[in-house]
């Protein structure tokens, strides 16, 4: 709750009575009014957990492979030194100018790349892989796209700049551990 962004949490809802108490305190001490406010959950035929598909959303943080809506996909790889992020193609269909489809996946791409950063917590060097482009205008473009989008990002995150090999440097501060060890058994 401390992290989120400002009007980014609508509703809380819990099944646990003692966390539900610890946020209600919270809230009131902060004199934070959500929208559609905080609910004790107390169905006993739909666990919450399935009521939310909680388990798929799990699979989906954990998934090295994220869908854009265009067709291409990211595949995020973690390392101990630095996340390594690559942005295919995949189903995209190419139109009849194909530098301006891949500006525009690749843009498509830098707003999903930020979001999957913040959702999984990643920290350290990050390196993207973007789909090469050929035009250095396009190039510098995507660039101030991905500055402007990150600093959304409460944590500080930095993109540093784009190597020889078109590979495009951001960090991230560390604050807490990625989502992916938080959730190891």
């Amino acid at each position: 709750i401390k992290s989120a962004y400002k009007d980014e949490i609508r509703e809380i809802i819990t099944d646990n009575k003692c966390i539900y108490n610890e946020v209600n305190s919270y809230l009131k001490q902060y004199n934070i009014n959500l929208v559609e406010g905080l609910r004790l959950y107390e169905d006993s035929l739909l666990p919450l957990y399935k009521l939310y598909s909680i388990e798929n959303l799990i699979d989906n943080i954990l998934s090295k492979k994220v869908w854009l809506k265009s067709g291409a996909y990211l595949v995020i790889e973690s390392t101990e030194a630095m996340v390594v992020i690559d942005v295919n193609t995949g189903k995209c269909i190419k139109g009849k100018k194909p530098e301006e489809t891949i500006f525009k996946v690749n843009t498509e791409a830098a707003e999903e790349i930020a979001h999957q950063i913040r959702l999984r917590n990643l920290s350290g060097m990050i390196m993207i892989d973007f789909i090469n482009m050929t035009q250095k205008e396009k190039q510098n473009s995507l660039l101030n796209y991905l500055d402007k989008i990150v600093l959304r990002d409460r944590i500080k995150t930095t993109v540093v700049d784009i190597t020889k090999l078109n590979i495009v440097e951001i960090t991230r501060m560390k604050k807490e551990p990625p989502v992916y060890e938080q959730l190891k058994l």
